[in-house]
């Protein structure tokens, strides 16, 4: 019986999508490796240096918090952790995880105030500004997968900041391969 061997598939077509994605051949060889304990001064080191590596990427000056688990994962702990039931956010409903915001926000209590964006449109900044006006957050995608649409979240950033809303982004199609700056965005 011949075992799978992910480096011997057949050609395969180059999909522009957020996932799954190929991998090198040097990314593959090091899957090859023994893995390492989750644990100890060698994991550790590699743990510091990837979060320091992360914020990096991010422009984030203060760590970022990873959170193993799914996208869903990650949007159900930031909502929960930055909102209280009953509070008042605005969503850009951009399509797929547009939708997948409201849900969570709604899962959690919030207020909803969706904010339809056609389908292939950024998200217009302005209408944001003036729905979140006494709203406690704005919550939208940087980019929403089916489209590939980049939604100006720097705009969006000073629209919320403004109206004194807190600004939830989710980042999960984007970051690493869109420029994110944390800090300007303030």
């Amino acid at each position: 019986m011949e075992h799978y061997d992910p480096r011997k598939l057949p050609d395969m077509p180059e999909l522009m999508i957020a996932g799954p994605g190929e991998l090198h051949e040097e990314d593959l060889d090091v899957l090859g490796h023994q893995v390492i304990a989750h644990y100890g001064d060698l994991w550790t080191q590699l743990h510091n240096d990837c979060i320091a590596a992360l914020g990096k990427l991010l422009g984030a000056s203060d760590a970022p918090y990873v959170i193993p688990g799914t996208g869903t994962t990650c949007l159900d702990a930031a909502v929960f952790n930055l909102f209280e039931a009953g509070q008042r956010v605005v969503v850009a409903n951009t399509g797929f995880f547009g939708n997948r915001l409201m849900e969570v926000a709604t899962a959690h209590g919030l207020e909803v105030v969706e904010i339809p964006v056609e389908a292939g449109a950024p998200i217009d900044a302005a209408a944001i500004g003036a729905a979140a006006e006494g709203a406690d957050g704005v919550l939208t995608v940087h980019v929403e997968t089916a489209t590939g649409v980049r939604h100006p979240i720097e705009d969006i950033a000073s629209a919320a900041r403004a109206a004194g809303a807190l600004y939830l982004v989710d980042g999960i199609a984007s970051v690493g391969g869109e420029l994110c700056d944390v800090d300007a965005m303030g």
